[in-house]
């Protein structure tokens, strides 16, 4: 079974700073509609800011204890925000500690009881599903800097249950499920352009690729599936730039060789400075199945219409179709840009359209 993802021009991932679940539903169904494919529930509240909200709970979970933290000014607030990063605590083995509940699917389920009154009021138009954007088991683990091949396997399987729960709460044929994996791509990133340890980068990229295989190889075909690769921005720009999209393209490759099941799109950010051959370059050598659909994350609001087209030129010469999408989720926007950034992804995905007609 197939799903109609790939005849969707735009991808919203996730984030979005307003209000409520139903502000996001009404802002996106009446700025971009079936331009669609998915609409997330913008994650607002405490998830705006990815899985820190997460984060902070485990700060008093048992068997865990903070090795360091990390601060950074958190656009979303205005002041600093901290990352804590983990150890197992003295006496603990990783099989004592008990992951659970994560929340993702408790989530999920509430927004989509939004989602279907906003679909029935005229807000949504028919036919786009309800995305759940989830963070992978191996982002999680790599929190754990000395800890993190111990404490993967339980944090697979807590995953794994909230996946079932979304299942079980959401309609196959209403469901896209999205994978973000911001921490596995900033951290192979570094350690390629370190360029002291390559066996390091080849080891975390197949341990991230396996166990996001892992987690999409049960999910029903009915339901649509992407994967959100990212360089993470907690304080608005990119922890680390990326050379170019080499690691994207061998992420997604890898990804589709051990994946079991049809993956219906991928999304690749596209640092707004990069208009250049270079940072393209790679996508010559990605080889999608004609099911899965390519975003790339071009558009942003500094530029406008006019830098969108002009990096989707460039990235033309190199991959013949795909999608358009804001370079990452829009949670360290400013609320009031949000209605502005909407509308900017509808004119980019028609502009586009038109340029190739």
């Amino acid at each position: 079974m197939t799903t109609d993802i790939e005849t969707r021009p735009v991808l919203l991932l996730g984030s979005v700073p307003l209000q409520s679940a139903g502000d996001v539903f009404e802002q996106a169904g009446s700025r971009l509609g079936s331009l669609l494919g998915a609409v997330p529930d913008g994650e607002t509240g405490e998830r705006l800011a990815f899985i820190l909200w997460l984060m902070d709970r485990w700060r008093t979970k048992p068997g865990l204890a903070i090795v360091e933290e990390m601060t950074f000014h958190d656009p979303t607030t205005g002041g600093p925000r901290t990352v804590p990063f983990f150890g197992l605590a003295p006496g603990f083995g990783a099989d004592q500690v008990d992951w659970s509940p994560m929340g993702y699917a408790d989530f999920a389920v509430r927004s989509y009881a939004e989602f279907t009154e906003a679909r029935a009021a005229g807000a949504l138009p028919a036919g786009v599903r309800f995305q759940v954007a989830l963070p992978t088991p191996a982002g999680f683990a790599l929190l754990f800097p000395h800890d993190r091949d111990a404490v993967l396997p339980g944090i697979e399987r807590e995953m794994a249950s909230e996946v079932a729960k979304v299942l079980a709460g959401i309609p196959d044929h209403d469901l896209t499920i999205q994978w973000d994996a911001p921490g596995e791509v900033m951290a192979i990133e570094r350690i390629r352009q370190e360029g002291a340890h390559p066996g390091a980068a080849a080891e975390l990229l197949e341990l991230a690729t396996a166990s996001l295989a892992r987690m999409i190889a049960p999910i029903p075909d009915s339901v649509a599936v992407g994967v959100h690769l990212c360089y993470g921005d907690p304080d608005g720009h990119h922890v680390i730039e990326p050379n170019d999209s080499s690691l994207m393209v061998d992420f997604t490759t890898r990804l589709i060789e051990l994946v079991e099941r049809r993956v219906d799109y991928v999304h690749m950010p596209v640092p707004i400075e990069r208009d250049d051959n270079a940072y393209f370059a790679p996508l010559d050598d990605l080889e999608l199945p004609a099911e899965t659909m390519l975003y790339l994350g071009l558009v942003h609001l500094e530029d406008g219409v006019e830098g969108a087209g002009r990096r989707a030129q460039t990235a033309i010469k190199h991959v013949p179709r795909f999608g358009i999408a804001a370079e990452c989720g829009l949670g360290r926007e400013r609320p009031g840009d949000v209605s502005a950034l909407l509308e900017l992804h509808r004119e980019v995905a028609e502009a586009e359209f038109a340029a190739r007609a």
